[in-house]
């Protein structure tokens, strides 16, 4: 039996629009959703059906693969914040740029 990674995501924009929103395989592990606020988050989450709002980037610690899923203005600060919160060594970091 194939290991399950857990998922992470750090959106900014329009998360619940995006090609994010159709991939299924990505979904069904999805777990900690990362926004700008807990209400921010939890609206995400529950856009894509998927995951769970979160308030900090501690709950993406046990995440194997994170998306960060932003516009390119956002995401050198996104990623730093990430990287200043825990260690990421180990952990696949997808970068996503929103199409403008």
């Amino acid at each position: 039996m194939k290991l399950r990674k857990t998922a992470g995501l750090v959106g900014a924009g329009g998360v619940s629009q995006s090609y994010i929103a159709r991939m299924p395989a990505l979904l069904e592990q999805l777990g900690p959703v990362k926004g700008s606020s807990l209400k921010v988050s939890r609206r995400i989450a529950n856009g894509l059906r998927a995951g769970v709002g979160v308030d900090d980037y501690s709950a993406l610690a046990p995440c194997d693969l994170i998306w960060i899923y932003a516009p390119e203005d956002l995401l050198d600060a996104l990623a730093s914040q990430l990287a200043a919160s825990q260690p990421l060594t180990g952990k696949t970091i997808v970068l996503c740029d929103v199409a403008a």
